[in-house]
């Protein structure tokens, strides 16, 4: 393992001890068929368990054989976290490169807002690193605050693309029947943003900073919004998308968020 990447894990592995302490949790991987009961029951309890259940035993097995990563968060001896992915690749200036592409992840409602999916991507950081692997990848609904916060302020992962309906429909209780937009980030594992993102949280934006940024706002609870107004969170959904892709296709960048949420965008690099 080159030496930056050897410093990177060393560092890794103690701040995924620390924040899984700090969430008052263990992590811990998962071996064989081992565990998979509890990473079904957290993803069916949290997305639903429509056509049976979220997790077949048979895709996490040939996951984890593959060699990828898959893991579930215990509270004492309560399962109330997983998440789960595939090693990949991505072009990187014309050549492939390998990453951790971090496909789904899931903490129940009880257990929300006490840092547990911190937690669960601090302990897929070290993992990564110890395999060698100097990236994860992951998509999210820009439309959830609350994951925006999580993924551009307290890991420093970095927007990197917006994919339309890339899942199709899912109809699950968390998408219900929206189109299943995402933006792709990029997680720098050996770099100081991610470093600095994990021990003390990157500053929200402030806009005075950025004099002619694109702005692009999300809504307060977009969730919520789906079961109270869905035509509205369509619409939410669609001028999102066309802001977006305007922004991406103009060759801007995404700096990060405001402290309401506001997504900024600039012409010049992160």
């Amino acid at each position: 393992m080159p030496n930056a990447l050897n410093s990177a894990l060393v560092q890794a592995q103690v701040q995924a001890q620390a924040d899984a302490d700090a969430a008052g949790i263990r992590i811990s991987l998962i071996d064989g068929n081992d565990g998979y009961d509890d990473v079904r029951n957290v993803f069916d309890a949290v997305w639903g368990d429509y056509d049976g259940t979220q997790v077949q035993p048979d895709v996490l097995r040939a996951i984890t054989f593959a060699g990828g990563y898959a893991c579930v968060a215990y509270a004492g001896d309560q399962a109330v976290g997983s998440c789960f992915g595939v090693v990949g690749r991505s072009q990187v200036n014309g050549h492939w490169h390998d990453h951790l592409h971090s496909h789904s992840a899931a903490v129940l409602e009880e257990y929300r807002n006490r840092s547990v999916g911190k937690a669960m991507k601090s302990h897929q950081r070290a993992w990564a690193l110890s395999q060698g692997l100097d990236s994860i990848q992951w998509t999210f609904d820009p439309l959830m605050r609350r994951n925006a916060r999580l993924n551009l302020l307290k890991l420093g992962a970095q927007a990197i693309a917006y994919e339309v309906d890339m899942y199709g429909s899912l109809g699950d209780l968390v998408n219900l029947d929206d189109p299943t937009d995402r933006l792709l980030l990029n997680w720098d594992l050996p770099s100081d943003r991610a470093a600095s993102a994990l021990l003390t949280g990157l500053e929200p934006l402030s806009l005075g900073d950025f004099p002619g940024a694109t702005l692009i706002e999300a809504p307060d609870d977009i969730a919520t919004l789906r079961v109270s107004d869905s035509s509205a969170a369509h619409e939410w959904r669609l001028r999102m998308r066309e802001q977006m892709l305007d922004a991406f296709g103009r060759g801007m960048t995404m700096q990060g968020i405001t402290e309401t949420g506001t997504y900024v965008f600039t012409e010049g690099a992160a």
